[in-house]
């Protein structure tokens, strides 16, 4: 899901539309000589529809996720709970590994979400990216680029705190205890914070220095890319070194200090809850406060999504085909991690066998740690994600869907990942209502009962998204209302 209007992307292909998809067309970028397509590769009439294509290929990628998201979530909030199949701390870097009740299905049912996260994150910065080539030529300064994308993260971190609080009131019903100021105000800090956090560390760091660079040429242009490259490598190996340190010969460990279970007590320590070690923010006995996601490595992922992002504004075919490529390259090195690497790209389980989870070889091969993300977790989770853009993204698809087969799924889909941040807030108000009631007589549905619920919850958010879709395009590009 990109937390961006969905219009920059828009914007940035309708611009290429003309020129550099189209073979009799051209652009001229950053002082560079202009870029063609190949006219031997693409005839006129595939030209267009690729340059159709473009238009929704990330459309379709968001809407999976998000849909898949919406999935996890009805699991978590209205399944039957289970201290082994969730996260928290199974998926922790420090604590047990789940064992997912040693059960391929219940495994299935968790592992399948796993590419949401990333893929947030990945759309993120390749949206950035796509957000920062249309508005720099529209004229936009780098200090209003900066703006939007400061002002954009802090409405992400306010609506993380909205959402606590009206799943925390919903969820009064299955409790019957009003909850603590902590758990109203705070709850849980998890995807939406990252999100907004990256965000503006991105937005107001990383992003001048690559407009800087990118206005100097072609060298310019390759110059920023290493450095999106030397961020998303440092992100990872402060991330992996200093949780291996801190894990020391015990991953399993609950104790002491910076593990998961145990609150900081200073502010230097709170700095790297936020930055480095998930797990508590607070923790009183009664009520904790988790910290999910933070900031090392996701800013690395979202790094990487912004690379590919710029690469696609400047040469979009040469990116359609790097695409399929590093799909392949990191599902492949995702095996050879798990098999050949140790707990540096690892954290937990194989193949140093620390803590493998599961008694199933296969669910503990694929038994990761997602809090912080591994460099196994994000290969294989962002070789799905990268080979899904890719194929949405193929001219074969784009005549798949020109010809309308399968509009009626495609549709839905597209429909969600245009309004994903207003899918993703309306969902977790539905479901928390729905856990507050399913749960005040019942301990949760069984997984296949969660089925229909889902696809229940799909079918009435579908007509809702379509109409804010229509509602947000019709609003001015500087209302507030384009950034939900």
């Amino acid at each position: 899901m990109e937390y961006i209007p969905a219009r920059a992307d828009s914007e940035a292909t309708q611009d290429e539309r003309g020129s550099a998809i189209n073979p009799q067309s051209q652009i001229q970028i950053h002082g560079e000589k202009p870029l063609t397509c190949d006219a031997q590769t693409y005839s006129r009439e595939g030209a267009e529809r690729l340059s159709q294509k473009r238009l929704y290929s990330l459309d379709m990628v968001r809407g999976i996720i998000i849909a898949v998201m919406a999935w996890d979530h009805c699991n978590d909030f209205i399944g039957i709970p289970s201290p082994s199949h969730r996260s928290g701390p199974g998926e922790f870097w420090s604590g047990p590994a789940t064992k997912y009740q040693d059960s391929i299905v219940v495994w299935s049912a968790r592992f399948v979400s796993h590419i949401c996260a990333p893929g947030f994150m990945f759309m993120m910065g390749y949206g950035m990216a796509m957000l920062v080539t249309s508005r720099i030529r529209r004229g936009w300064s780098v200090l209003r680029i900066m703006r939007h994308f400061f002002v954009r993260g802090l409405v992400l971190m306010f609506a993380e705190r909205v959402n606590n609080v009206v799943m925390a009131l919903f969820r009064i019903a299955s409790t019957g205890k009003f909850p603590t100021v902590a758990k109203l105000f705070i709850g849980f800090i998890w995807v939406l914070n990252v999100l907004g956090e990256v965000m503006i560390l991105v937005g107001c760091f990383v992003v001048p220095i690559v407009i800087f660079l990118r206005r100097s040429g072609k060298a310019g242009i390759v110059a920023a890319q290493l450095v999106l490259a030397g961020t998303i490598i440092a992100n990872f190996f402060v991330s992996s070194y200093l949780i291996e340190t801190a894990q020391g010969s015990s991953p399993g460990a609950t104790s002491p200090w910076p593990r998961s279970s145990i609150a900081p007590n200073s502010f230097f320590q709170v700095l790297l809850r936020f930055f480095v070690y998930p797990g508590n923010l607070m923790n009183d006995g009664a009520n904790s406060v988790p910290i999910a996601y933070v900031i090392f490595p996701w800013m690395g992922v979202a790094c990487f999504g912004m690379s590919m992002g710029f690469a696609k504004a400047d040469k979009p075919t040469f990116a359609q085909h790097l695409t399929g490529a590093i799909s392949i390259l990191f599902l492949v090195s995702f095996t050879l991690v798990r098999t050949c690497g140790d707990s540096f790209g690892n954290l937990i389980g194989l193949p140093v066998r620390l803590d493998p989870g599961s008694s199933v070889p296969f669910i503990s091969f694929f038994t990761l740690s997602k809090y912080p993300p591994s460099l196994a977790f994000c290969l294989i989770t962002l070789g799905i994600d990268i080979g899904l853009l890719y194929i949405f993204g193929t001219l074969a698809f784009s005549r798949f869907a020109d010809a309308g087969r399968a509009a009626s799924l495609l549709n839905p889909i597209l429909t969600f990942g245009r309004v994903p941040f207003f899918f993703f807030c309306l969902h977790l108000w539905i479901v928390s209502a729905a856990s507050g009631v399913v749960r005040s007589f019942s301990k949760g549905l069984s997984l296949p009962a969660l089925v229909p619920v889902w696809l229940l919850l799909l079918v009435v958010l579908y007509p809702l998204c379509k109409w804010y879709n229509g509602f947000k395009s019709s609003t001015s590009e500087n209302s507030l209302w384009r950034l939900f």
